[in-house]
């Protein structure tokens, strides 16, 4: 309940920086801002719920950024930080205005400068730095944001961005854009202020627990009050404190709850009390945590804890509560045994037994813890009751992109068609003819015309047959490709049968195919044959 509140009293910080504003009435009018859209309507929310001011001029400014230096100041007054660092960043001198709030903020660590050790503190404001610093000191809860993020997010930034995408405090933009290292503006940071959901309940979307009841604070349970308002974001403003009618009231926060307060113990604890639950219990609350549950007190144990109780559920056990943990789940604690341990208890199930609680160790589990035994170990119970067992998030595999199509060359068609046509009649010649010639020389021209059959078949499939020796490259560049092993048939015959089958295929088949057949097995024209001969 703190951080929510500081949260939103940072937001109001920023967007007072200047010296010279408005008085907080419900009659403000600025001239910039535009009631109709959202983001006009909630300035306007703000500033009716006294929160928020403007410039002395009459405007708001919504869309003016701020800088870094002045965000460490915002940050430091609204959640009280006041121990400063001994070193400060390598470009603050200890003359600017703002060395000891960004002194203070890096001894807080929600700054930690850049990489090469500076601030940059004149530097605008980044909305992906904003992320940063917000999950940093609101005390986000780690919902799940799945949706990919359409534009560049730095990595160091990515998970603070998703948490406030996951809590609703900003959203994606067209096209899942979220433009993270754009400045963020101050009418930007009022919306997030109005679409702030309530932090003090636990979504449903958190991991599902198993044990029973091991956490060291008493009342277990969720509440949807709290001081965002109801519906996710009105700004509630601070009630001045209220004392109690029994006991004095010493503490130094307020008490905003509904509910009687009855009890006979004092109430010095620091921690609010905003609860609508009445109070009826006689032990003291001296703890620092805050009572924002809805359910009843009504316990004889003293709650000295430091954890908060957002509970829904009654506090019936005569147990003590002083253990530091949160206690956040909806069961009812009605057992007699001391909870004194460490760990938070975050779970749904009732503690109905009377054993002591004094370990360390998280209760996350759903289901019921009804012995007597007690527990005094430093290990988590998370197996003990009723299990819920929520089935792990399965990512498909992605679909494998498809392989680009292969370029498809530009060919030139008159000469394909050339080429294709000059292929066909030698094919058709030495089907037709090359019965005439012996076997031997059948056994070369079959081999050629294998050779011509595949360059038909490229052609085919749209490769160029019409370059330059096409088939003398593609067929006969190795030692064992067609043409060369038919020119080796060739040389290997007899100088009377390389005559013979010259004569042949000069006799035989056309002077076309004549022509080119002489050039792939002799290199010669036929015209250097018949030279040759004569």
């Amino acid at each position: 309940m703190k951080k929510l509140i500081a949260l939103l009293i940072c937001f109001s910080f920023i967007l007072s920086l200047t010296p010279c504003v408005f008085a907080n009435t419900t009659t403000t009018q600025f001239n910039d801002v535009d009631k109709t859209t959202s983001q006009g309507q909630a300035i306007y929310k703000l500033v009716e719920a006294g929160v928020l001011s403007g410039y002395g001029d009459g405007s708001f400014r919504p869309y003016n950024s701020l800088t870094r230096a002045e965000l460490c100041k915002i940050i430091n007054l609204a959640f009280g930080y006041t121990e400063a660092a001994t070193d400060n960043f390598s470009d603050v001198s200890k003359n600017d205005w703002f060395y000891s709030y960004v002194a203070v903020a890096k001894k807080a660590g929600y700054i930690q400068g850049h990489g090469d050790g500076t601030f940059r503190g004149n530097d605008p404001l980044t909305r992906e730095q904003a992320c940063v610093v917000i999950s940093r000191v609101a005390g986000l809860w780690d919902i799940p944001f799945d949706t990919q993020i359409a534009d560049e997010v730095s990595d160091w930034a990515l998970p603070y961005v998703k948490k406030v995408l996951g809590n609703r405090i900003m959203s994606l933009e067209a096209g899942n854009t979220f433009r993270a290292k754009a400045n963020i503006t101050r009418g930007e940071l009022v919306l997030g202020v109005t679409l702030t959901p309530n932090v003090n309940k636990q979504p449903e979307v958190t991991p599902p627990s198993t044990g029973g009841n091991t956490g060291s604070t008493g009342s277990t349970g969720s509440t949807g009050g709290g001081g965002g308002g109801g519906g996710g974001g009105g700004v509630k403003p601070i009630v001045p404190p209220q004392a109690p009618p029994q006991g004095p009231n010493t503490g130094s926060d307020d008490n905003t709850g509904t509910g009687d307060n009855t009890g006979s113990g004092d109430n010095t604890g620091s921690g609010d009390n905003t609860g609508s639950g009445d109070n009826t219990g006689s032990g003291d609350n001296t703890g620092s945590g805050d009572n924002t549950g809805s359910g009843d007190n009504t316990g004889s144990g003293d709650n000295t804890g430091a954890g908060d109780n957002t509970g829904s559920g009654d506090n019936t056990g005569a147990g003590d509560n002083t253990g530091s943990g949160d206690n956040t789940g909806s069961g009812d604690n009605t057992g007699s045994g001391d909870n004194t341990g460490s760990g938070d208890n975050t779970g749904s199930g009732d503690n109905t037994g009377s054993g002591d609680n004094t370990g360390s160790g998280d209760n996350t589990g759903s289901g019921d813890n009804t012995g007597s035994g007690d527990n005094t170990g430093s290990g988590d119970n998370t197996g003990s009751g009723n299990e819920e067992v929520t089935p792990p998030v399965v990512t498909p595999d992605p679909e494998p992109e498809p392989e680009p199509e292969p370029e498809v060359p530009v060919i030139d068609p008159e000469k394909q068609t050339e080429a294709l046509s000059n292929i066909n009649q030698i094919i058709a010649a030495i089907d037709r003819y090359g019965a005439r010639f012996s076997k031997d020389e059948q056994a070369i021209l079959n081999i050629i015309n294998g050779a011509l059959k595949s360059t038909r078949e490229d052609a085919n499939k749209n490769i160029a047959i019409y370059e330059d020796d096409y088939v003398i490259k593609k067929y006969g560049s190795t030692e064992d490709s067609p043409i060369r092993t038919a020119k080796a048939m060739y040389i290997d015959m007899t100088e009377v049968e390389k005559g013979n089958f010259e004569k042949n295929l000069m006799r035989y088949l056309p002077s076309y195919a004549a022509d080119e057949l002489s050039l792939m097995l002799f290199g010669k024209t036929v015209d250097d044959l018949v030279d040759s001969m004569s």
